[in-house]
């Protein structure tokens, strides 16, 4: 089952545990909506709450006794970012600075904004798996909020009752090398194999998705922010995924454009100038000059060629 569609499932256990309806048995009505939902039913903080509720067991699959099993809660952090796309489509981002402070933030696919619910039910889970894991519990030491709904708060007891959304957490040096009790590391090793191939067959046709989009445009062809988005990812994430590949948006672009300025070309009752067009081209000199770059030849005098 696909990552989301596993997390809405959940939530929608949530919402019977609660005695609510969910909207749609349809995942692909998103997360979102569910939340909504719940605020419609008067749960004000329903992300907090789902994450109060919640067992990291009902997730499945290798990555929850993957992150109970790391050494430490610095190597939990970047487990939970390697591996949480087998979770949902927003990315987990440890940054660690200067000073050795490790900031976690969620981020969502092609720059969109993290809906404020999702926030809630992440860093609550997130917060509440370290301090189930270490001995004695650990807390992040700091947050950072956007306060959304009018009220801040300054530290994370306060969390469960304060109007704003945590948008980050820190951990401090120390709290990167809290061990987490319990823990064997034989588990981690592995599993790492098994999750490893869950990521790479997730990721394993990104290059196909990419062509498809592009071939699914008439006229100018797509940015990759405008096919980034469509697939759910940032154009960071989704630029990192083909190089990955061995490829590249810009040569997967370059390569679309050939084969469809090629395909029309060979059709004699397209004018140049039309297959320019469709091919992506603002002008019939930059087409003209693509059309030599990958033939050697003009486009008519390549049409002559093929069409003979």
């Amino acid at each position: 089952m696909p990552a989301t569609a596993r997390m809405v499932e959940i939530i929608d256990q949530f919402a019977v545990h609660l005695g609510v309806i969910p909207p749609t048995s349809d995942p692909l009505q998103g997360i979102e909506a569910r939340w909504e939902m719940f605020r419609d039913g008067g749960v004000e903080r329903p992300g907090l709450a789902f994450a109060a509720w919640m067992d990291l067991a009902l997730v499945g699959g290798v990555v929850p006794p993957m992150l109970a099993n790391c050494r430490d809660v610095g190597t939990l952090l970047d487990t939970l970012a390697r591996y949480h796309p087998l979770w949902g489509e927003d990315e987990v981002v440890v940054d660690v600075n200067r000073s050795g402070w490790a900031a976690v933030t969620l981020r969502a696919p092609a720059g969109a904004v993290v809906h404020r619910d999702t926030l809630d039910a992440f860093f609550a889970v997130l917060a509440r798996m370290v301090g189930q894991l270490t001995n004695p519990p650990m807390r992040p030491a700091r947050l950072s909020v956007t306060s959304r709904d009018g009220d801040g708060y300054e530290t994370i007891a306060t969390t469960l009752r304060s109007g704003a959304a945590v948008d980050q957490l820190e951990f401090a040096p120390a709290d990167l090398a809290t061990p987490i009790a319990l823990a064997d590391p034989t588990i981690v090793a592995v599993l790492t194999g098994y999750a490893d191939t869950e990521v790479a067959h997730r990721d394993a046709h990104w290059e196909r998705r990419v062509r498809a989009e592009i071939r699914g445009v008439v006229g100018q062809l797509p940015s990759l922010a405008a096919v980034a988005s469509r697939l759910t990812q940032s154009p960071r994430t989704l630029q990192q995924r083909l190089l990955e590949q061995g490829t590249s948006y810009a040569a997967l672009l370059d390569d679309e454009r050939r084969l469809r300025a090629l395909g029309l070309l060979a059709n004699r009752a397209i004018a140049v100038s039309t297959v320019a067009h469709r091919a992506g081209y603002r002008s019939i000199e930059g087409f003209s000059r693509a059309v030599r770059r990958w033939t050697g030849m003009s486009p008519s005098e390549w049409r002559n060629t093929s069409t003979n």
